[in-house]
């Protein structure tokens, strides 16, 4: 039988953040043995329980219960994840640059999203996965020379110059925004 997403979220959450079972028994006033039976199945929490623990570990009954991926009970993080798909942590970031007033980061990612070689950047890293473990070699003649390289490197240096290609283009500075990026435009 397969574990139920409540008992597969709690385990992994209790390992995440490296709360014992003993301790959560204790924040969320249950047996310990509840919780080792809640985890193998053997038990499920009613509704009470679920907010006990959830309210214990600081994470969101839906992430529990399956219904979020994002273990925040933070509604405005659920929310920008559920339309826009980042993770939690990068919304995190993202948000305490805001109010820091220190948009570099948000500067940077804004440019990658609207930048039309990020999509070539991201083809070339999918498709690298595949040569990783090619043993096949490839030559590069390059001023006159030729140099003698595995796939797996040949990609990384793909992925690398187009990564390089699209930043070339990021020119906000010290207290600058790079504001609604047009390609050619100067926004330093």
């Amino acid at each position: 039988m397969e574990k139920s997403t409540f008992g597969i979220r709690l385990s992994k959450i209790l390992q995440e953040k490296g709360v014992t079972r003993k301790a959560l028994a204790i924040d969320a006033n249950i047996s310990e043995q509840s919780i080792g039976n809640y985890i193998n199945e053997k038990r499920k929490p009613d509704c009470d329980i679920i907010s006990q623990i959830a309210i214990a570990l600081n994470v969101s009954s839906d992430y529990l219960l399956g219904l979020s991926e994002v273990p925040t009970r933070n509604e405005t993080i659920q929310g920008i994840h559920q339309k826009t798909g980042l993770w939690e942590d990068s919304i995190a970031a993202l948000m305490t640059e805001v109010v820091c007033k220190d948009y570099e980061l948000c500067d940077f990612i804004s440019y990658l999203v609207v930048n039309s070689r990020t999509s070539q950047l991201i083809a070339a890293i999918k498709s690298m996965n595949q040569f990783i473990d090619d043993p096949k070699s490839a030559t590069l003649y390059v001023e006159g020379k030729d140099y003698h390289t595995d796939m797996k490197s040949l990609f990384k240096m793909v992925v690398i110059d187009l990564f390089f290609e699209i930043i070339d283009g990021y020119t906000a500075g010290p207290g600058e925004r790079v504001i609604g990026y047009k390609e050619g435009k100067d926004n330093g």
